[in-house]
């Protein structure tokens, strides 16, 4: 398994294209999650946008294929990533 910073993890899943990718980071409340997501979603976007820019908090909105609802990942906590056929340690 290759080890990978934060940032290279960040540019991965900005280059997946919409493909499937599962990443495990840790929650707010401290807890583990491993969740399998994709970007480039439309559905449920009404174009009114944030009210904040996520990437001011090493932060990434992504679709939860698990839940089918929009998600964040969070960047400074993310520990694992698996995308496109190759698992990645994140330091």
């Amino acid at each position: 398994m290759e080890t990978i910073t934060k940032s290279k993890a960040f540019e991965l899943v900005n280059s997946s294209k919409g493909k499937f990718f599962t990443i495990t980071f840790i929650k707010k409340d401290k807890s583990e999650r491993r969740m399998t997501a994709r970007i480039g979603v439309k559905k449920g976007v009404n174009g009114v946008g944030m009210k904040y820019n996520p990437l001011d908090f090493s932060m990434k909105p992504v679709y939860d294929m698990g839940k089918l609802e929009w998600r964040m990942i969070n960047f400074k906590t993310a520990t694992r990533l698996k995308i496109n056929k190759k698992d990645y340690v994140i330091e």
